[in-house]
């Protein structure tokens, strides 16, 4: 994948708990913004999942539970 330098700003205390873990700095904002990136799209699949029930007249809490779970155990397979 093609990189792009940018300049971003980072509040003191972010930056020395990033700084402690060691390691690469872009690396690492890297794969915080693609695990935050995923994250948001999950939250918003389990949304749309709970409102198809909905529309089809399923039941919602059923439904809302069902897509924590699938969102739960992907975000567990994010972190390995």
């Amino acid at each position: 994948m093609a990189t792009r330098s940018i300049s971003v700003s980072l509040d003191e205390e972010l930056l020395a708990a990033l700084d402690a873990l060691g390691g690469n700095r872009s690396a690492s904002v890297t794969e915080a913004i693609q695990f935050w990136l995923r994250r948001r799209e999950l939250e918003r699949l389990q949304e749309a999942y709970g409102q198809l029930a909905q529309i089809q007249g399923g039941d919602l809490n059923h439904a809302m539970a069902d897509g924590a779970a699938m969102g739960m155990a992907a975000l567990q397979d994010l972190d390995g």
